[in-house]
C-alpha cells in the first residue's frame, strides 16, 4: 500500500541507479512549478530515495521549497521493478508532461540493465535481435511491458555498437536519427559519413537523407560528397554542389526514354543550354589562368 506525504526535501535522497544521469530542462519545470504548483507528487521507496520524480525534486530546490509531496511505497520494489518504473516514467510521462526525454544512450543503457535484471545475464549486443529492425525473447517482453516500440528499442540498443566517439556525441546531443541516416548508405561509406555527422559538417538531419540519397543512386557522387565540407563551404559553391546532386538524382530517375514526346523536347532544350552554360563556366576559367 502506498501514501501520500508532506517530505521535507533534506531528508530526500536521490537514486544513484537512476537510468537518467542528465538533466537539462530544469529551469523551464522549476519556472512552472513556481506557476502551477506541483501537479504530480514525487515517489519515494521506505528509505525516502527517489523512485521517479528527480527533476521535480531538482526544480523544488531550486525553487527553494523546504517540502514537496509526495507518494511512498510502502512495499519494497524489486530492482527490476524500480528500474522498469523509471524507465516509464522517464520514456512516456515525463514527455507527457512537456518535459524532457532521456537522452538515448541513457536509454540504451537501461534497457541493458533490465535485460540484465530480468535474465540474471550479461548482455550480448546482438544476440537478441532479429534479422530485421526488431528484438526477440526477454527484450522484447520488456518493451511490451514498457509500452515501447520494438523497433525503436532496437534502434537505440545498435548505438552501443558505434564507437565511442560517436556514443559520446549523441550522449552531448547529436541526435540519433543522423546515425540511423547514415546506416542507410552502403555500407563501404558508413563510417566516413559518421565523421563528417560528428565535425558537424550537415546542419539538420535532411542534409544527410540527401547525401545517403546520392551516393546510394550514383555511387560516382561518393567521393564527392564525401569530400565536401559544408560547414565551411561558401554559399555559392555549396549551391552549385547541391543542384548538380540534385539533378544528377532527377536524371537517375527519369530516364530520358520514358519521357513524353513534348517533355523531351523541353528536357533536351533546357540540358544542351545547361551543357553551353557549363562549357562557358570551365572556358572562363580557363582563360583566367592563362592570363
Amino acid at each position: 500500500m502506498n501514501s501520500l506525504h508532506e517530505v521535507s526535501l533534506a531528508d530526500i535522497k536521490p537514486d544513484r541507479h537512476q537510468p537518467r544521469k542528465t538533466f537539462t530542462d530544469v529551469d523551464d519545470l522549476a519556472a512552472n512549478m513556481k506557476v502551477e504548483g506541483l501537479i504530480h507528487p514525487i515517489e519515494l521507496d521506505s528509505n525516502l530515495t527517489i523512485v521517479v520524480g528527480e527533476r521535480r525534486y531538482l526544480a523544488a530546490k531550486q525553487l527553494g521549497w523546504e517540502t514537496i509531496a509526495a507518494t511512498i511505497h510502502e512495499t519494497p520494489l524489486t530492482p527490476y521493478e524500480r528500474l522498469r518504473r523509471q524507465m516509464s516514467e522517464n520514456l512516456h510521462q515525463s514527455a507527457a508532461r512537456n518535459g524532457e526525454s532521456m537522452n538515448p544512450m541513457e536509454t540504451a543503457r537501461g534497457w541493458v540493465r533490465l535485460y540484465e535484471l530480468k535474465t540474471g545475464k550479461n548482455y550480448s549486443p546482438g544476440e537478441q535481435f532479429l534479422g530485421g529492425r526488431g528484438i526477440v525473447g526477454p527484450l522484447a517482453e520488456i518493451a511490451e511491458e514498457i509500452s515501447a516500440k520494438k523497433t525503436t528499442v532496437w534502434e537505440l540498443l545498435k548505438l552501443l555498437e558505434e564507437p565511442q566517439i560517436i556514443q559520446e556525441a549523441i550522449s552531448r546531443g547529436l541526435p540519433r536519427t543522423y546515425i540511423r541516416e547514415a546506416d542507410k548508405a552502403p555500407e563501404e561509406h558508413r563510417q566516413a559519413l559518421k565523421k563528417k555527422i560528428i565535425a558537424g559538417d550537415y546542419k539538420n538531419r535532411e542534409d544527410v537523407v540527401a547525401a545517403v540519397r546520392a551516393i546510394r543512386k550514383i555511387p560516382e557522387l561518393a567521393d564527392v560528397e564525401l569530400r565536401r565540407q559544408q560547414k565551411t563551404e561558401r554559399a555559392e559553391t555549396n549551391r552549385i554542389l547541391n543542384t548538380i546532386a540534385s539533378l544528377a538524382l532527377a536524371l537517375e530517375a527519369q530516364p530520358f526514354d520514358q519521357l513524353a514526346p513534348r517533355e523531351k523536347t523541353l528536357v533536351e532544350k533546357q540540358l544542351n543550354w545547361l551543357s553551353n552554360r557549363i562549357d562557358d563556366y570551365f572556358k572562363k576559367e580557363a582563360e583566367g589562368g592563362e592570363q
